[in-house]
């Protein structure tokens, strides 16, 4: 059986999403959307669970669209409706969602860390969401729609981006 593309585990009134796809740096295709959206509505769901922290296995939290299955005509009307209702799930559900970001967050990488709105924590680098160059900004950047310029930095604060990094406290 093949490893799944993502996985969800809860502890003490935690959900635990994690992006499984750590050998292309956990790229978007057609089954990590889907199975990110059922562990959304899972997470959503579960009256136990009050945290949601949605992460990256392995180097990266998300280096966006897999550009392989992309080129081989597999990011199609499914992927892009799993995604949407994952990422509606998460910005919508009745409860504090945290993403964690490292490494890559590139993109739809990007765009699912700023879905938590201000509880994304990571270091993001300003060319971490190539669209922004032609004027598109994350459509689930916690309200944020399409711009119609260029995202300047000064414009970055505004998606409540932690910028530096964080070290647990034990």
């Amino acid at each position: 059986m093949a490893e799944p593309s993502v996985r969800y585990a809860t502890r003490g009134g935690v959900a635990t999403i994690t992006l499984n796809r750590p050998r292309v740096l956990n790229a978007l295709d057609r089954a990590l959307s889907a199975e990110l959206a059922d562990a959304a509505e899972a997470a959503a769901r579960d009256a136990d669970v009050w945290v949601v922290v949605v992460r990256g296995a392995g180097r990266a939290f998300c280096s966006g669209m897999d550009r392989t299955v992309l080129s081989a005509g597999g990011i199609d009307e499914a992927f892009f409706r799993n995604w949407v209702r994952a990422l509606n799930c998460l910005e919508d559900m009745d409860k504090v969602v945290v993403a964690v970001l490292h490494g890559y967050a590139i993109g739809g990488g990007l765009q699912l860390g700023l879905a938590q709105g201000e509880d994304a924590v990571g270091r993001i680098d300003a060319e971490a969401l190539p669209a922004t160059a032609t004027g598109v900004g994350p459509e689930g950047a916690h309200g944020q729609r399409p711009q119609c310029g260029p995202v300047e930095l000064e414009q970055q604060p505004r998606w409540r981006l932690l910028h530096q990094p964080y070290r647990a406290v034990a």
